[in-house]
């Protein structure tokens, strides 16, 4: 028995599916500044669906079957897909502290690959449905639980350049002491000063800058809700 075939029209239908679900998934990522965003989801839902279609199209001039002592199982594929992108997903997690973040990003990565091979699978009824799904949980569940409460609202995005003798721990500290609680924090190094990005909760704006002002090295302060 010949491996299966698949037209060519077919497969590139099913990689551009994989590419456009996927990066829906990925642009509401993006716009929420998640480092794993349109890009990085994309390329995982499109290499997804390019695993699964050679795993499983790519042998057609083989012959399978017990006679021929060569067996063929396409579900062999998937499950390496669902362990590599476990350790892609894992590399989004960041740990602040007592504070976990990219968790949902993780996840979103995770079920983009799923997406991809179910769109390799030529199951495009569940593909677009699982899609649909996954965004309303992103944006408008997000919305919801925020609404009702179960999510704190207020939160505030801040920016802060650090000159180089600036000591990110003393903001940390300066933040906390003025009753804020740092919800995660991300440090860039570059090459005159640190850019240090946080979001946090519990304070409004003006008593954060004036706590923020007096931390020895800050050059410039940038509040957004």
């Amino acid at each position: 028995m010949a491996g299966p075939d698949l037209e060519i029209w077919e497969g590139v239908l099913r990689l551009l599916l994989a590419l456009g679900l996927a990066g829906a998934v990925g642009f509401e990522r993006e716009i929420h500044e998640q480092d794993a965003g349109l890009r990085t989801h994309m390329l995982v839902g499109m290499g997804s669906c390019l695993f699964v279609l050679i795993g499983n199209f790519a042998w057609q001039d083989l012959t399978f079957g017990s006679s021929a002592g060569v067996a063929l199982d396409p579900s062999r594929v998937v499950a390496y897909v669902v362990t590599g992108i476990g350790f892609l997903g894992a590399g989004a997690i960041l740990k602040n502290g007592t504070n976990v973040r990219g968790l949902t990003t993780a996840a979103s990565l995770w079920v983009t690959a799923a997406i991809g091979a179910t769109s390799a699978a030529g199951e495009y009824v569940w593909a677009v449905t699982a899609a649909g799904i996954i965004l309303v949980s992103l944006w408008p569940l997000r919305r919801l639980t925020t609404a009702v409460g179960t999510r704190n609202g207020g939160a505030l995005r801040v920016q802060v350049e650090l000159a180089t003798g600036g000591r990110v721990g003393d903001l940390a500290t300066a933040i906390e002491q003025s009753g804020a609680k740092i919800e995660s924090a991300k440090v860039t190094e570059e090459p005159d000063l640190r850019r240090v990005e946080l979001v946090v909760t519990g304070i409004s704006g003006p008593p954060l800058l004036d706590a923020i002002a007096r931390v020895d090295g800050v050059q410039q302060t940038a509040v957004a809700g």
